[in-house]
């Protein structure tokens, strides 16, 4: 393992420590224990044109969990879009809103990732559903295409000038944040 991994390992272990430690309103319950109550669909990837003629990837993932848990989640996007020799990344956390009285316990979240003129660009992604102690982002359900950890992404853009920017939209059945990074 290299070290870089031993690191972000040990960050995640003194975290959950931290959490369980504490007892938060959050997390009562062991990251295995949640498991049990919270899920994280499969991403599904579109593109679109908006009306400035400017290109898109929309990533579109649902969350979902016991209605009556109280679990303020976290998701965490990190891309990274390839397109002949440009390589962009970027990263993005939106915590879940306030629950409205009538919440079913499913958030859907768009992410708009703007492209310009990558030709046939390529999206890599780390899609991750947890929660956040300090800066420490400690995930409970996660879905990736063509890595491994949202860490990949970051440790091989690092330095790089070629951020991408985040379009985060909630079409929620909550109130959830919105924004962009």
């Amino acid at each position: 393992m290299c070290l870089e991994k031993r690191i972000v390992v040990s960050v995640i272990c003194m975290a959950a420590f931290a959490v369980f430690g504490q007892g938060t309103n959050n997390v009562g319950k062991s990251v295995e224990e949640l498991k049990k109550y919270i899920n994280l669909g499969m991403p599904v990837i579109s593109d679109y044109r908006d009306k400035k003629n400017q290109k898109f990837e929309l990533l579109r993932v649902a969350t979902e969990q016991d209605r009556d848990m109280g679990f303020d989640g976290v998701l965490r996007v990190t891309v990274e879009l390839t397109g002949g020799d440009e390589v962009w990344y970027g990263q993005l956390t939106r915590p879940q809103g306030k629950k409205r009285p009538d919440y079913n316990g499913r958030d859907t979240w768009e992410f708009s990732i703007p492209h310009g003129a990558l030709k046939y660009p390529k999206l890599v992604y780390a899609v991750e559903y947890g929660y956040q102690v300090s800066n420490a982002f400690v995930a409970v359900d996660q879905q990736f295409k063509k890595v491994e950890s949202a860490e990949e992404i970051v440790a091989r853009n690092k330095g790089s000038k070629n951020k991408l920017k985040i379009i985060a939209k909630s079409i929620a059945e909550r109130d959830t944040a919105e924004g962009n990074e």
